[in-house]
């Protein structure tokens, strides 16, 4: 997996460790890429994390 910013590829430099994606427990995003673009989110308990 590659974590550049170029390679993931976003439209600008950022940090791809902390991605400000909104708001709440998914609110920090590690931008990835494995052949596409992914954003991972790491919590401490996913089964407490609402998806819907």
């Amino acid at each position: 997996a590659r974590t550049a910013w170029d390679e993931i590829p976003l439209a600008r430099e950022m940090d791809t460790l902390h991605l400000d994606v909104g708001s709440g427990p998914l609110a920090d995003a590690v931008g990835v890429s494995m052949g596409n673009p992914h954003a991972v989110f790491f919590v401490d308990d996913a089964e407490a994390v609402d998806l819907e």
